[in-house]
């Protein structure tokens, strides 16, 4: 079990940083980059304590890479995938909010989020860069 647990961290991390690696690679050149980041990555990270721990640390890579990011969790510990999609098929119910928030903005500490909502309310409440 602590194996599985592991290589599905390792795949979390991965994809996660994966797609902050392709939104920097999108850039044409280091100079569009450098000038993006005055204002923040909003990132919005969909999953279990996995993704948690991957929020702990990917705003280190991004500061090494000269990027801001402004990160939001919206997890369930241990909720596997077809659990997630479940959830956003039962997102119609206004009473639904089955995900723990944890904000994490490095520009503005003071922005406030529900703390319990769904997928659906997550993806609308923000313009968000970057969604894993």
């Amino acid at each position: 079990m602590k194996r599985n647990a592991l290589v599905h961290g390792g795949i979390i991390f991965g994809v996660a940083l994966g797609v902050l690696t392709a939104s920097v690679a999108a850039e044409t050149n280091r100079e569009s980059v450098v000038s993006r980041s005055s204002a923040p990555l909003k990132v919005l990270m969909i999953g279990n304590s996995f993704t948690r721990s991957v929020m702990r640390e990917t705003p280190n890579l991004a500061k090494a890479e000269g990027l801001k990011l402004d990160i939001v969790q919206c997890g369930i510990g241990g909720c596997p995938l077809d659990k997630h999609w479940s959830n956003v098929e039962k997102a119609g119910d206004k009473d639904f909010k089955p995900y723990g928030i944890e904000p994490s903005f490095a520009s503005d500490p003071s922005r406030k989020f529900p703390t319990r909502a769904n997928v659906t309310d997550m993806l609308v409440a923000e313009k968000w860069d970057v969604v894993t």
